[in-house]
């Protein structure tokens, strides 16, 4: 979050486990994810990356706070991360254009 008071961090861990990649998101409150998958046979791309958090309960992308996102090892992460979160709000706004 990058402009919230403490700037809190959810953070993905991997690593190799036997022919996978075992899976786990971390933050600072020792938060529960509910993961989509915990583990994944190779590394995802950039949109999966991004659709993987967008789909962990809690959703580490609600929150009011601006967002940033980073990876040595993914470029343009932020842009993906930029135009979810706007394609988001989109549909958050037909819902309320349906009530």
């Amino acid at each position: 979050m990058a402009d919230s008071v403490h700037g809190e961090v959810t953070s993905l861990r991997a690593r190799k486990a036997g022919g996978r990649i075992q899976l786990r998101l971390v933050d600072e409150y020792e938060t529960e994810f509910d993961l989509p998958k915990n583990d994944i046979a190779a590394p995802f791309s950039a949109g999966e990356l991004i659709e993987f958090f967008a789909a962990s309960e809690p959703c580490p992308f609600d929150t009011d706070c601006r967002l940033r996102i980073a990876s040595p090892f993914y470029e343009g992460l932020q842009t993906l991360l930029d135009a979810h979160l706007e394609h988001a709000v989109g549909d958050d706004d037909d819902d309320e254009r349906d009530d």
